[in-house]
């Protein structure tokens, strides 16, 4: 099938048939322009058509079925034959073949490329790139005309014609140089002199630029030759390229979340002690941004500015010589004589972008320095450069909206408002009301790095923010764009990954693929483990982070990295390809399951906070690992994982994380073996602690009746005793207490810690709701001696906080507060869980103490904790929280409703709707008999159809009121 792209897009059709349609003409091109790698049926879809058909697949179908069928040949593909074949034959010195085969290539053209077909994005920047081909094709026609002129008359000839192709594109500088050269040699010097002075003000005006250093060259050689000047056609022209925008740029779109930063560098740049500044960072990153708004700032505080981009062809002289004549510096043999002459008392600041182009950067910027006292340089470099004197910047990513954000802090993060910036820009009708959570979720994929955003908002005219969050997940090719607006190095972030991947050494980019494996971070011991054939670790991480390519996170245990979101993405794909990438997974399941097997031993001792800190850092490994696992046969090895990191799942609060994996390996396990014994005693402890006690109960029995058959202590003696909560808590008191006494015997018997603590904890419930007071308190504080010997700081800290809920019960709220301050001095925001339910202690007191403005706080604070950690019971103490803080305000209505939404959430023990705690019964009571029996029942029905996220708003209301008081409810 024959398609000319050269002109209107046409397809070879038999005589007498119509042209295909526009759209399946489009088809045509996209396929042609594809050549041999055909584009997958979502990025067809985009290339061909402006806004997606409603069934892709069939439109596809039906425009394929407008074409006729065979090979795909292009005029294009002659185009590039003969221009190639052109370079050749000049390359010989064959200029009068080299001619005919430009001029045959030439006669190909009908018109302006794709001229009736640019209306996707992907269509206009082809349109772009074969334009160009065009005219460089006409430019090397040119030039080849007038190295072969004989005489002034020929050389005057082609004066007319590039005329005309000046008219059109009157900022190409080699054809100002083929018009200055050939009327030089037409004896012209005189015309030749004043077509450069023609050339420096069309380029300041349609640009803001100088002419570059081969057009100034040529103007000095006509100036010093004379009227003899050179041969015909001795003038190379080739070198002559247009350049980028010599003045600051005016940057088009808006910037966020730069402030700080900018200031800082501006302050640095300023100082009379600074000579060098390099702002580094991955491509994308922002820097040249970042460098713009500096330059920009400080303007005024410099006698002159030369902002320079540094591009793949430039090279150390000609960059030196940009630089001298940028500054006004008069044209010299070595263009740092003339920056010598620079005034020492005017200070000068030249910002260099994209320095890492040029290479070695570093004696080109040391000769500029030691030129003139009065020069700054600002540098932007994907690497420093190392140099004396260099202050190194580096540009971070922008801020991504951090766990439990509420929907208004979501929507002022810099990331979040730069991707609904540009999606607007993209597609007008967009708006981030009720897609801040997705919105927030892209960002966070790509963790802020600007370009990245930038590039993903651009598909929201093509895209849902669900597609495009499907999109990030697979690969990196939603992450492009064939915008000619945009440089081309930031048309795609593999562009920008690759550059700096590629310059890293064997051992640093093997290691750069492995840490494809690891989740959410890593730290160096974890590299190693899964490098252990690479040498030189550590150099080789060092010269990873020195690229930019990974991160520092914040830790509350380690120092601790993460590979960037868009660079895991490119690894991943690499890591899939080597063959050691199964060994590679295999050591970190060893790494992370030895990292457990010593989370165990110290967990419940001095340091468990910190053993909690390091598992909250590889939760989602750990996770990941075990699915792996499965998913591979390697099933013992899984179980092995789950089992011995359960401690650390449930002391983190993270029980529902915990329930998922379980279930999920008890389904790959056999069904009556001792592995499934062990799982289901796990899932009833965890059913127990997420308040589902008719699961916990099934479970439970399940467990015990396999872990009796084989004869398996610990889990026998964990199902006795969660089963055992499970029934205390639905109203069979005394099979559950039965259970739990025997649990507790075995567990002291047997020297099972953990459980022993949880066994009390039971015990405590169970003599609780049979009504003895006394025999609560006393398990507890036998728990709370046993926690401290043990030096258990998270079951001393928890143990605490419930002797604190006891003493409210007994309506002694300054106990309670003493207990509960204590117990978050201990966990001190170490151990997530208790904290939370420490804090939610803290407000429940300082209500009963009457500081209104004191439980709120706590209250604010308690809820994100509860949210996160994911368990219905704190939920719903938030909630009952907020109902008496509701009460306090005398706004009975919103007080029943939150305490029936509560109620939802988490119902107390033992049937009914009254809650268990003292001071919650109360304030409910009071609340319904203000209201009377019909309002009441009226509130509480309204309150138990709340959404959870609506009945949350209310609650935020509520502690917002009494944050900022107003009379009255509202």
């Amino acid at each position: 099938m024959e398609v000319g792209v050269l002109g209107p897009v046409v397809v070879e059709v038999p005589v007498g048939t119509a042209q295909p349609g526009k759209r399946a003409r489009a088809l045509a091109a996209v396929l042609a322009l594809a050549g041999a790698e055909t584009p997958g049926t979502e990025e067809l879809v985009a290339r061909v058509w402006p806004a997606p058909p409603p069934d892709p697949g069939a439109a596809l179908d039906g425009l394929r079925a407008q074409l006729p069928e065979g090979n795909l040949e292009t005029d294009l593909d002659r185009f590039t034959a003969l221009t190639s074949r052109a370079q050749e034959l000049a390359g010989a010195r064959d200029l009068s073949g080299a001619g005919a085969a430009l001029d045959e290539a030439l006669a190909l053209w009908r018109g302006e490329a794709l001229e009736d077909l640019r209306d996707t994005a992907y269509l206009q920047a082809e349109a772009g790139r074969l334009t160009e081909l065009r005219l460089t094709a006409t430019e090397d026609r040119l030039d080849l005309a007038l190295g072969s002129a004989d005489g002034a008359e020929q050389a005057l000839a082609l004066v007319s014609q590039i005329r005309g192709q000046l008219g059109t594109y009157p900022t190409r500088e080699r054809l100002w140089a083929l018009l200055m050269s050939a009327l030089y040699a037409g004896e012209r010097r005189d015309e030749a002199i004043a077509v450069y002075a023609e050339a420096r003000a069309t380029l300041a005006d349609e640009l803001g630029i100088e002419p570059g250093e081969a057009l100034q060259q040529l103007q000095a050689g006509i100036l010093h030759n004379g009227p003899d000047g050179p041969a015909v056609g001795t003038t190379d022209h080739s070198g002559v390229q247009p350049r980028k925008r010599g003045r600051i740029p005016v940057l088009s779109s808006t910037t966020y979340g730069r402030d700080e930063l900018t200031a800082q560098v501006a302050a640095l740049v300023v100082s009379p002690d600074v000579r060098m500044v390099t702002l580094t960072g991955i491509g994308g990153s922002g820097k040249s941004r970042v460098a713009a708004l500096v330059a920009a700032a400080v303007q005024t505080q410099f006698a002159d500015v030369a902002y320079l981009q540094v591009t793949e062809e430039a090279d150390a002289p000609q960059l030196l010589a940009e630089v001298a004549l940028a500054l006004g510096c008069p044209p010299a043999g070595d263009p740092a004589d003339g920056l010598a002459g620079l005034d020492a008392t005017r200070r000068v600041l030249v910002v260099l972008d994209n320095l890492e182009s040029l290479g070695d950067a570093r004696p080109t910027v040391r000769r500029l320095l030691d030129a003139s006292a009065a020069l700054t340089v600002l540098a932007t470099s994907r690497l420093p450069l190392r140099t004396d004197g260099e202050h190194e910047l580096p540009v971070p990513p922008l801020a991504v909206p951090g766990a439990g954000s509420t929907i208004g802090q979501i929507a002022q993060s810099p990331s979040v408002r730069l991707f609904a910036d540009r999606a607007a820009a993209a597609e007008p009708t967009f708006g981030l009301d009720g897609q801040e959570l997705a919105v927030a979720e892209v960002c966070t994929l790509l963790d802020g790095l600007p370009l990245a955003i930038e590039l993903a908002a651009a598909h929201a005219k093509l895209r849902s923010i669900d597609r495009i969050i499907d999109g990030l997940r697979s690969d990196l090719d939603l992450l492009s764009t064939g915008s000619q607006e945009v440089p081309e190095r930031q048309r795609a972030m593999t562009t920008a990954i690759r550059w700096s991947y590629e310059r890293l050494g064997e051992d640093a980019q093997t290691v750069c693929d492995r840490l494809a494996v690891f989740e959410r971070g890593f730290t160096i011991e974890a590299v190693e483990a899964v490098c252990p054939d690479v040498p030189r670790v550590v150099e080789a991480l060092a010269a990873i982070v020195d690229a930019r390519l990974v991160r520092q996170l914040e830790s509350r245990a380690d120092v601790r990295f993460a590979v960037l979101g868009t660079v895991r993405a490119y690894v991943r794909e690499r890591l899939a390809r080597r063959p050691d990438q199964v060994r590679t997974r295999e050591l970190l399941v060893d790494h992370l399951t030895e990292l457990a097997e010593d989370s165990r031993r110290r967990l419940y001792g001095p340091d468990g906070h910190l053993v909690l800190a390091r598992f909250d850092d590889d939760a989602a490994d750990v996770a990941a690992a075990v699915t792996w696992a499965l998913e591979t046969g390697r099933r013992p090895r899984a179980v092995e994982l789950l089992l011995v990191s359960l401690g650390c799942w449930a002391a983190a609060g993270r029980y529902n994380e915990a329930l998922g994996l379980t279930l999920r390996v008890l389904d790959d396990v056999p069904a009556q073996g001792p592995d499934a014994a062990r799982l289901l005693a796990v899932a009833a402890q965890l059913s127990h602690w997420l308040t589902d006690q008719e699961q916990a109960a099934d479970y439970g029995r399940r467990a015990l009746e396999l872990a009796e058959r084989h004869h398996d202590r610990e889990a026998t003696a964990t199902a006795r005793a969660f089963l055992g909560a499970a029934l205390v808590l639905t109203g069979r008191l005394e099979e559950g207490a039965r259970l739990a006494e025997e649990a507790a015997a075995e567990a002291e018997r047997f020297d099972l810690y953990p459980l022993r603590r949880q066994t009390l904890s039971v015990l405590a419930m169970a003599r609780a709701i049979g009504g003895d007071a006394d025999g609560e308190r006393a398990a507890y504080e036998t728990r709370l001696r046993v926690a401290r010997a043990k030096g258990d700081l998270e079951g001393t800290a928890d143990t605490l906080n419930t002797l604190a809920e006891i003493s409210l019960d007994d309506a002694d709220a300054e106990t309670a507060r003493a207990f509960a301050a204590e117990a978050a001095g201990i966990a001190a925001n170490r151990i997530p869980a208790v904290t939370r339910d420490a804090t939610i202690t803290l407000a429940r007191a300082a209500l009963v103490n009457g500081d209104l403005a004191e439980s709120a706080r706590q209250l604010a604070s308690a809820l994100p904790l509860s949210e996160r950690l994911g368990q219905s019971l704190a939920l719903a103490q938030c909630l009952r929280v907020g109902g008496c803080l509701a009460l306090a305000r005398a706004d009975t209505a919103a007080s029943v409703r939150l305490f029936a939404a509560a109620h939802v959430v988490s119902p107390p023990p033992g049937g009914g709707d009254v809650p268990f705690e003292q001071d919650f019964a109360a304030a409910l009571a009071e609340a319904r008999a203000s209201l009377g029996d019909a309002a009441a029942g009226r509130e509480w029905t309204l309150g138990s159809a709340l959404p959870l996220a609506v009945a949350r708003e209310r609650l935020l209301e509520v502690v917002e009121q009494v944050s900022s008081p107003v009379s009255g409810p509202r």
